[in-house]
């Protein structure tokens, strides 16, 4: 009822008085009207007006609302900015595009209420400028289609490419032709053609040409014919010379290098194929792409990217290895001869040097010197790799298998003499000999008190000591010695190599680094040889030390023969003195001399009568006099019957002769053979004998047969953890064996 009442008196007032005016509400909501979607051109004003309707929450008009006008993206402007609604609630702006082609924006907003978005797209300019983008200025063989087109770009006032252009192309000059010869601009306003040159070398231009705009001519140089060819090709693991002449190591990986040249400079990239065979057999085809634009017109070996590279893992270098190398095997570019595209030319493969060589066997000997302070070189099985990464780049070695003697205690008490290093490398010699060994022995010292030398070896002998501190070249240096190497001259070393090819010790040609992929130049670097840095390997080096190692595998049968019981003689000479060291009896494989020489050992009796005789040259050591020498020798006890010798006597050129002799009678009978052993701390063992009538006291562990000393003087202080030791203590021409409990 009370809603009736309502209605009646409304209907009433209606009657009896002016129109009803209806009052909006605060604005609530606004949305376009008109403007948005617009197509213009950059830099312009749209046609129509940008047009937001205000309304209440009933949807009334609002008049009076102040609507915010910004452009939000792609620039340009709006004006005004800010205007103020109609009756109609409807608020209007103008709106100028900016100066990029692509999506405009402008936002609306009042206070309060959900801004509303205007789109429109502007559309490039007239176009004003017409210019090259790609291809000028380029050079190949006349007659060939250039490698890139020719391509030109049509932009408005703003820089932003026209589309729709049509571009003309035309030969001005040099006879080539065009495909095709018009074009039309695309979206990025780019328009593009191809040129192939024409017959006869010089210059080449082409006209690109569109209505109303300057035209623009390109630039190309037709060379004289082109053609291919690959000049020299090898494989290369630490060194190689162009003609490939040095021979390479099964089992090692190698870098497969192709130098392609071309008669004439360009920007040409060929494809090389590389087929790999085995006994005749393909193995193997790789195709190597370009390492860099153009190709170059003469062997660079200085640049792995001048050169065409293939990675030859070791388990593909063997014997009966060979390869053919093809430049542009598909044919692709045009040369003036291609039948010239192989390596070797003949189309044969190319029959590769690959030499089978026996690991390196090298075990390596911590010696330790007691003086004022006890050292003992650093080498474990943890660190002794680290000794031999130069050695394995660089020398004719596949591999290597390494071990780590037992503490080897010096009969010395210094590092800081040449005569002390002297004395260590003939123990650790004979050392080797007394093991029966055909391991090459490295003796790794620390330095007590100075040092003359980083390193020492002999050579031709399979023996060297260095210093824990001069690291991984020092010990290749060394070796390079006992492979039958001399000095090289730089640095002024003693005893030069005269027939060494190179000056000034340089490598000579170029060699590489499997490891770190580097190349070595004949210009920056020195054979290890020589006393200079940075070192490598020259090919002169490598191939005797090659050469020595293959021979030495030759003479390994020896080593094949058992063990027996035999005296073990040695000493020294330097060209002014003798030296004979006390001989010693022990188990192991015969070592006589290779051949005579200016030396004489005679084994003499109780009568001066010679029991057995040796002649022999001795080996040199790689640094110091040049006239020193060591030997050793482990004789057969079948030939040097030392039951009945009593003397040896050490003759040579240049200096009197030297003698050992077994004591008097008297005194051995006074003198006590039977050492003591007693444990000092966990490892340590002191030993103690008569010295008197036994110069020398041999230590050998019984459960490896390693020797641990050479004990002189009547006390010396090893390491073994043993309860037992082998003593062999001489007379300096007989001995006695026995083993000796260690006293805790």
């Amino acid at each position: 009822m009370a809603f009736a009442v309502c209605a009646l008196v409304l209907a009433a007032c209606a009657e009896e008085s002016s129109p009803l005016r209806v009052v909006p509400l605060e604005p609530a909501a606004s949305n376009v009207v008109a403007g948005s979607g617009q197509v213009g051109t950059v830099g312009q004003r749209v046609p129509d007006s940008l047009a937001v309707r205000v309304t209440d929450r009933f949807g009334n008009p609002v008049p009076q609302a102040e609507v915010v006008f910004a452009v939000a993206d792609g620039g340009g402007a709006v004006q005004p900015a800010t205007a103020r609604t109609g009756l109609d609630g409807i608020a209007r702006t103008a709106w100028t595009l900016g100066t990029t082609a692509g999506p405009h924006t402008v936002r609306a907003e009042l206070p309060g209420i959900e801004p509303v978005l205007f789109t429109g797209t502007a559309n490039p300019g007239p176009p004003v400028t017409f210019a090259p983008a790609a291809g000028d200025g380029q050079a190949s063989t006349a007659g060939s289609t250039l490698a890139a087109p020719l391509v030109v770009r049509a932009t408005d006032a703003y820089d932003n490419p026209v589309s729709g252009v049509e571009v003309q192309w035309s030969v001005v000059s040099g006879g080539g032709s065009v495909i095709p010869a018009s074009s039309v601009t695309g979206a990025t306003g780019e328009a593009s053609t191809s040129l192939t040159l024409g017959p006869t070398p010089g210059p080449n231009r082409v006209l690109a040409r569109a209505a109303g705009l300057p035209d623009v001519v390109f630039e190309a140089t037709a060379l004289d014919p082109q053609n291919l060819s690959i000049a020299a090709a090898y494989l290369v693991q630490s060194t190689q010379a162009l003609d490939g002449h040095v021979p390479l190591v099964a089992g090692k990986d190698a870098l497969l290098r192709v130098f392609v040249v071309a008669t004439q400079p360009n920007e040409l990239r060929p494809d090389v194929r590389i087929d790999l065979y085995q006994g005749g057999t393909r193995i193997a085809s790789h195709t190597l792409p370009a390492p860099a634009g153009g190709v170059p017109t003469a062997v660079d070996e200085g640049s792995l990217v001048r050169s065409w590279n293939l990675a030859i893992p070791g388990d593909m270098v063997a014997p009966g290895l060979a390869f053919l190398a093809t430049v542009d095997p598909d044919g692709v570019i045009g040369e003036t001869d291609e039948s010239d595209n192989t390596f070797p030319a003949s189309g044969t493969p190319l029959a590769l040097d690959v030499r089978t060589l026996p690991p390196f066997d090298i075990r390596f000997v911590p010696v330790r010197i007691v003086g004022a302070t006890t050292v003992t070189g650093n080498v474990t099985a943890a660190n002794a790799a680290s000794y031999l990464v130069d050695a394995l780049k660089v020398f004719p070695l596949p591999d290597a298998n390494v071990d780590v003697h037992a503490p080897f205690t010096s009969s010395v008490n210094t590092t800081n003499t040449a005569e002390a290093w002297s004395t260590i490398i003939n123990e650790v010699r004979v050392l080797r000999t007394t093991e029966g060994s055909r391991s090459y022995y490295y003796g790794v010292l620390a330095r007590a008190g100075g040092s003359p030398y980083c390193g020492l070896g002999y050579v031709r002998f399979p023996v060297a000591i260095g210093l824990d501190q001069c690291g991984s070249w020092t010990a290749a240096h060394e070796w390079g010695h006992n492979f039958g190497r001399l000095h090289v001259p730089c640095g002024n070393p003693g005893n030069p190599d005269p027939n060494y090819p190179y000056p000034n010790g340089s490598i000579g040609v170029r060699g590489f680094d499997p490891e770190t992929g580097q190349l070595k130049r004949p210009s920056t670097h020195v054979d290890l040889m020589s006393y200079c840095s940075p070192e490598w390997i020259s090919d002169y080096t490598f191939r005797g030390a090659l050469a020595y190692r293959e021979a030495e595998a030759d003479g390994w049968a020896a080593f094949a023969a058992a063990p027996e019981p035999t005296l073990v003689v040695w000493g020294r000479m330097d060209g002014r003195s003798l030296t004979l060291e006390p001989a010693f009896e022990v188990e192991t494989r015969p070592s006589l001399p290779a051949g005579p020489g200016p030396y004489t050992l005679q084994g003499l009796d109780a009568a001066g009568a010679v029991v057995f005789e040796l002649s022999f040259a001795g080996e040199a050591l790689g640094h110091g006099a040049p006239d020193e020498r060591h030997f050793a020798f482990a004789v057969p006890v079948s030939l040097a019957r030392p039951q009945q010798l009593e003397r040896l006597r050490l003759v040579g050129p240049g200096a009197p002769a030297a003698e050992i002799a077994r004591p008097p009678v008297a005194a051995r009978a006074q003198a006590q053979a039977a050492p003591v052993l007693e444990a000092l701390a966990a490892s340590e063992v002191r030993m103690r004998w008569d010295a008197s009538g036994f110069p020398l006291a041999v230590v050998r562990d019984p459960r490896t047969g390693e020797v641990l000393a050479f004990g002189r003087g009547g006390t010396a202080l090893l390491r073994s953890d043993a309860t037992e030791l082998e003593l062999i203590v001489s007379d300096g021409i007989r001995s006695t064996r026995q083993r000796v409990s260690v006293q805790r």
